[in-house]
């Protein structure tokens, strides 16, 4: 998202630099692909952070400093503040974890910003809950995605009949575990149902295992991290997401762009955003039986499915996409 907006703002002609706390990584590929102005911050120890961070701001001399969650924004409200920059804002992406002594940490420091955003309105009232917090900061501009590379793959594309689409790191928190058990589930009902899962990640080895287990083999490809994930979500015929936490999923948002419906775990910002977009299907997380009843539900009901994927495009254009993100954003930044 940090790398969707800094295009769209240079691209209106403001000057753009971005600076990473931490080198690497398919964001970092995104983003030199984008030929934006970036610096990686990459030194060992706080202070040695802290001081390049400094020496960057005061060599850039920016009107405004756009901190993107808890880490950056003390390291940039601190070096924002020696330098004298004029504009703090800082966003957060997730829900708060229960550590009361980095949230202080964190309003302390947010007492030097404009605003603080939430992207989502569950971010935002979980971040209000908190003792520490300034609710008159408290901000909501939710995420918005630019339209996914959706260039075809060398390899010819696996499976046929009707298949789902999960994009996301390979993580426990993704509950992919439950998704593998929602198709064992479905598949017994419909045994032409497939499962892509576009991502990867530390869980890759056990959820494969589970896979096997599942008796899925044929019925799950791992494709593993893909640049074109615009392919893979335009050529399936459902989005899901089975996660127990989450912000507002650019995933999702991607999934509307492309015109795909979705059936989601109601955690996070996914219910605002498919109540909004009226393109899915919300069930609680980490109950198989339910994920496996919705996706049969839009298997067996092409009709819904195809209302659902003309209301994702719609929604995308007029809720989702980096333009109206950014222009929210521009009106906060005072520009």
């Amino acid at each position: 998202m940090v790398a969707s907006l800094a295009r769209w703002q240079a691209g209106q002609g403001h000057t753009v630099h971005i600076h990473g706390l931490q080198a690497g990584g398919p964001i970092a590929d995104r983003i030199r692909a984008m030929y934006l102005p970036v610096s990686w911050n990459d030194h060992p120890g706080r202070v040695r952070r802290l001081y390049a961070l400094h020496e960057e701001l005061r060599t850039f001399a920016p009107d405004v400093l756009h901190c993107h969650n808890l880490v950056p924004t003390l390291y940039g409200t601190l070096a924002a503040r020696l330098v004298g920059v004029a504009c703090l804002l800082s966003t957060r992406h997730g829900l708060r974890a229960s550590n009361d002594r980095a949230e202080r940490r964190y309003w302390f420091a947010a007492r030097w910003h404009r605003y603080v955003v939430a992207v989502c309105d569950v971010t935002r009232a979980n971040l209000a809950a908190n003792r520490f917090a300034d609710p008159a900061k408290l901000i909501t501009v939710r995420n918005g995605a630019d339209l996914p590379d959706a260039t075809p793959p060398e390899e010819a594309m696996p499976y046929a009949g009707f298949t789902l689409v999960a994009v996301g790191r390979l993580v426990r928190e993704k509950g992919y575990d439950c998704l593998l058990e929602a198709l064992a589930i479905a598949r017994r009902e419909e045994v032409q149902l497939r499962l892509w899962l576009v991502g990867d990640g530390p869980e890759r080895i056990a959820l494969e295992q589970r896979a096997h287990a599942l008796e899925l083999d044929t019925s799950v490809c791992f494709l593993g991290t893909r640049s074109n994930v615009g392919y893979w979500l335009q050529n399936a015929d459902l989005f899901v997401i089975s996660s127990f936490t989450e912000g507002l999923p650019i995933s999702l948002l991607e999934a509307f762009a492309m015109g795909r419906a979705a059936v989601c775990t109601g955690v996070g910002g996914i219910p605002e955003a498919i109540e909004i977009a009226r393109a899915g299907l919300v069930v609680p997380s980490r109950e198989p039986q339910a994920l496996a009843h919705a996706i049969l539900r839009l298997v067996r009901n092409p009709e819904e499915r195809h209302a659902m994927e003309q209301h994702a495009r719609r929604a995308y254009e007029e809720h989702f996409s980096i333009a109206p993100m950014g222009r929210q954003y521009a009106r906060l930044y005072g520009c």
